[in-house]
C-alpha cells in the first residue's frame, strides 16, 4: 500500500548471479533518474547469510531490498524460472508488465529504460509555445 500512486518496478535477483549484480548497478542509476518510479528488489539467495553479506558489502540504500520469509511460495506464485526477473506495477497496484523488460538491452534490444521514458513523457505536462515568442 505504501507504494501505490506510483509505478513500481520489482527486481527479483540473487547475489550469486552476475547478471543480477550488473542490473542492480543500473537500477541504482534509474532510481536517481526516474523519481516517479518506486524500485523494490527481492533477494532470492539460497540462505539469509548470503543476503546479509550482500547488504553489508554493497551500497544499495536508494530503494528497499528484501529477503522473503517463504521464498519457495514466492517463486511458485510468480512462476519464476530464472533470475533476474522483473515486474512492473502501475500506480493503481495492477500488473502492467510481467515479465517486465530488464534494465539492460538484453531482450530484443529493448530495456525498461524506454518504458520509463515513455511513462515520464506521458506524465509530464505538455508545454505550449507561442509562435514568435522567445523561450
Amino acid at each position: 500500500n505504501k507504494l501505490k500512486g506510483k509505478y513500481t518496478y520489482i527486481n527479483f535477483f540473487a547475489s550469486w548471479n552476475n547478471i543480477s549484480l550488473h542490473e542492480m548497478e543500473i537500477l541504482k542509476q534509474f532510481s536517481k533518474k526516474y523519481d516517479f518510479i518506486n524500485f523494490l528488489s527481492v533477494n532470492l539467495d539460497f540462505n539469509i547469510n548470503d543476503f546479509q553479506d550482500f547488504i553489508e558489502n554493497n551500497d544499495f540504500k536508494t530503494w528497499p531490498i528484501c529477503y522473503p520469509k517463504d521464498k519457495e511460495e514466492l517463486i511458485s506464485f510468480w512462476e519464476l524460472d530464472h533470475l533476474p526477473t522483473h515486474l512492473l506495477i502501475d500506480p493503481d497496484g495492477l500488473i502492467s508488465q510481467f515479465p517486465a523488460l530488464p534494465p539492460t538491452n538484453s531482450y530484443n534490444n529493448n530495456s525498461i529504460d524506454e518504458t520509463f521514458f515513455n511513462i515520464q513523457k506521458k506524465l509530464s505536462p505538455k508545454k505550449s509555445y507561442q509562435i514568435g515568442s522567445k523561450y
